[in-house]
């Protein structure tokens, strides 16, 4: 099995964390966020982005030009309420590669 394979089905196994609560290492590695059980978006951490900084900062108080923000921009408007609701509704998977 290929270190790829090996990191993707661990990953898969990972408990997926509600992002209110989640609290994501410094390091680097992946992630996937998760609306309704269902695998919404997969990202690569690295350099000096960390899972912490992704999971945290991009996905939950992104821009709306990222992903996981677009995702819920028509649905919710304004930015706040889009945030509040991704912090409620989202959930996440990480796995840190060393």
């Amino acid at each position: 099995m290929s270190r790829l394979q090996e990191d993707a089905e661990a990953l898969l196994r990972t408990e997926a964390a509600p992002l209110c609560v989640a609290d994501p290492p410094n390091g680097a590695g992946v992630d996937m966020f998760l609306v309704g059980g269902e695998i919404v978006y997969i990202s690569e951490a690295k350099g000096s982005q960390s899972l912490r900084d992704r999971l945290l900062r991009k996905h939950v108080s992104g821009d709306d030009n990222h992903a996981c923000q677009r995702a819920f921009k028509e649905q919710f408007l304004d930015q706040v309420l889009r945030r509040e609701h991704i912090k409620a509704n989202a959930y996440a998977r990480w796995l840190e590669v060393l």
